[in-house]
């Protein structure tokens, strides 16, 4: 099944250099699910999760960075609205309080 994103989310990930296959071991992977308001939930793999998939998944160093990406996925919509590095201080406080 492919994973619907906003034209929003298609330019900020095209400017933050996060690939649509991050997105989708993220959406598969995720363990932290949070609300951020308006149907929407910011969802991120710890790095349990991601350790815990580790032998599942052959490509080491794209697992690795996986911690480092939050989606942000609208239920009303079924899609993608953004994404981005949570390793960003300033975007983690505003989607994940």
């Amino acid at each position: 099944m492919a994973i619907q994103l906003s034209n929003h989310a298609r330019q900020r990930c095209q400017q933050r250099g996060i690939q649509q296959s991050a997105i989708e071991l993220v959406m598969a992977l995720h363990d932290v699910d949070q609300g951020v308001g308006d149907d929407c939930r910011a969802l991120r793999a710890s790095r349990r999760a991601v350790a815990a998939a580790g032998s599942a998944v052959t490509n080491r160093q794209a697992l690795e960075r996986l911690c480092d990406v939050a989606v942000v996925w609208s239920d009303r919509h079924s899609q993608v609205v953004t994404a981005f590095k949570s390793r960003d201080s300033a975007k983690m406080r505003r989607y994940l309080g």
